[in-house]
């Protein structure tokens, strides 16, 4: 919901990571959505999505959604689509595989393939993950993403929602809207225990000198690691 409520667009979005579907269901909950599109690279993955339909909302018979099986690199690479917002939901960076969906690269081409305006999510597990290991993602985001906000959905997730321009004031206006007229929206936040726009923002951690409101500085989280996979 982070993207949705805080893009200044949101008709189109990618969404890396089929997993229940309940992501791709949750941006279906905006009458604006036109184009869903998840990537997927496990076919037994996609094949369970109805099973999960009283979660979804049915969203494998939304006409606006599309599963597309493949590696999300490849792609990615391989598209001429622009997304108003692409969320990547991979599992930890240290899985054989996955790493490269944290690279610089990846990153790289996530921006070009954002509509002006777009956010990029990436959802990170930090549980099993060191201080070394977050930084060096944090700082690896920030190569291609100068502004960054980290909220944490719950406790070892942290959402890292990356943007060429720091977001405008104009864009909580817009999420008060937004809540206020979309009854499915607001209900859905509700029952994960979130009932008010202030209780979503009241997540987001503060975050390190540095990534606080502009480009990364010499304090940054640069000090902490260093890019991941500058050669892919």
């Amino acid at each position: 919901h982070l993207p949705a409520l805080l893009a200044p667009h949101r008709t189109s979005a990618l969404v890396i990571g089929l997993g229940t579907g309940v992501t791709s269901a949750e941006l279906a909950r905006y009458q604006t959505m036109e184009r869903i599109d998840t990537a997927e690279i496990s076919s037994s993955v996609i094949k369970a999505l109805p099973v999960f339909a009283p979660f979804t909302g049915s969203l494998h018979l939304d006409q606006r959604h599309s599963v597309i099986h493949g590696d999300a690199f490849r792609i990615m690479a391989r598209s001429d689509q622009r997304w108003d917002m692409i969320i990547s939901e991979p599992s930890n960076p240290w899985v054989l595989g996955v790493d490269a969906l944290f690279s610089r690269e990846f990153y790289r081409i996530a921006r070009e393939h954002l509509n002006d305006g777009g956010l990029f999510v990436q959802w990170m597990h930090i549980r099993n993950a060191s201080d070394r290991m977050l930084g060096t993602v944090l700082t690896t985001l920030r190569t291609e993403f100068p502004y960054l906000r980290v909220v944490m959905s719950q406790a070892n997730d942290l959402i890292l929602l990356a943007s060429q321009e720091p977001l405008p004031n104009a864009s909580l206006d817009r999420a008060a809207g937004l809540l206020a007229d979309n009854s499915s929206v607001a209900g859905s936040l509700t029952e994960a225990g979130i009932p008010s726009l202030q209780a979503l923002l009241a997540r987001e951690i503060v975050p390190a000198p540095g990534l606080q409101g502009g480009r990364c500085g010499p304090q940054g989280p640069e000090a902490a690691g260093g890019e991941i996979g500058r050669a892919h």
